[in-house]
């Protein structure tokens, strides 16, 4: 299958940072933002606190495309980071993990399922195009959002039962899109992670995402439940998902059934495929890591990722 077929939303994540101390910056209040793209055929809403999409708290785009079409692609995501540290005299050598987006139901706020914190009070937006009002010569694409955010203080109610313990990491965020030929596909994702705590070991980055596509303009209410679908019922568990190793590429399509194969899968009510790649890491190389990917079922109270684990 051609990666262009599978193109609307690539995921970069190019680590740039090494493991350093940070720099001293003036106190900012910090205040929850997102924004949406609108540039391409690819909206999605950005945040200031490591979520993707808007968990179907409203029409909007949450992962739209093509945009203005009414096919919805992703309920939530959010950045995921994990090491081991020496996070104190009692925790001499913790197994740490912060996430920018928890499994959780639709329709509630975002903010709330998050383990980060916004550095900032605003999501910058830039543009190389000279006739726009974000015009900037230190734009990178036509619609640049850049933001910063921070794992710290611990945020304790995020994940029901589990404190958070800090890793300790400092999160520089910029999103970029075109709107020419085959680049207005996609939305790439620019992550520069720098250490602003105790030494870390065996560092992993993450992407969360409830990926579940469907048509939200045949639903007359939102969020989608069975009951607003008409024939088309439920939105959830309707999906085909696919991932191919050597382009780290994780895709998926609408599937109304899988009861024949793909044949029953109705791909026309949902066309479009979409996708989440990882592009590329620095320093090192890709070659020289380690990447894989889990996929798994959710529903409230669903114990039985706990058991496989």
């Amino acid at each position: 299958m051609s990666l262009r077929r599978l193109a609307p939303w690539l995921l970069a994540l190019a680590f740039l940072a090494p493991l350093g101390a940070a720099k001293a910056h003036a106190q900012v209040v910090p205040s929850y933002k997102v924004k949406i793209s609108n540039n391409n055929l690819v909206g999605v809403t950005i945040s200031n606190y490591g979520f993707f999409g808007n968990n179907f708290v409203s029409r909007s785009p949450s992962f739209e495309y093509p945009l203005g079409s009414g096919f919805e692609h992703m309920v939530r995501g959010g950045l995921w980071i994990g090491a081991i540290s020496d996070y104190n005299d009692d925790k001499p050598h913790a197994y740490l993990v912060s996430t920018g987006a928890v499994d959780g139901s639709q329709g509630s706020a975002s903010a709330s399922a998050t383990e980060f914190t916004p550095a900032g009070n605003t999501i910058l937006e830039r543009s190389r195009l000279e006739n726009s009002k974000f015009f900037s010569p230190e734009a990178i694409s036509e619609q640049d959002f850049v933001c910063d955010y921070v794992d710290f203080p611990a945020k304790p109610t995020v994940t029901a039962g589990e404190d958070h313990f800090p890793i300790g990491v400092k999160v520089h965020q910029e999103t970029y899109n075109w709107s020419f030929s085959r680049f207005r596909n996609f939305l790439a994702v620019h992550l520069v992670i720098t250490n602003a705590g105790r030494t870390l070991d065996s560092l992993y980055v993450g992407l969360y995402e409830e990926l579940a596509s469907g048509n939200k303009s045949a639903y007359s209410s939102w969020p989608p439940s069975s009951s607003s679908g008409g024939s088309l019922g439920a939105w959830f568990n309707k999906k085909l998902m696919r991932w191919d190793d050597p382009s780290r590429l994780l895709s998926e399509h609408y599937c109304q059934s899988y009861t024949d194969g793909i044949n029953s899968c109705q791909y026309q009510i949902v066309p479009p495929w979409v996708g989440v790649q990882l592009l590329g890491v620095h320093p090192d190389t890709v070659a020289n890591k380690r990447v894989t990917e889990y996929i798994m079922n959710y529903a409230p109270g669903d114990t039985t990722r706990e058991a496989a684990a």
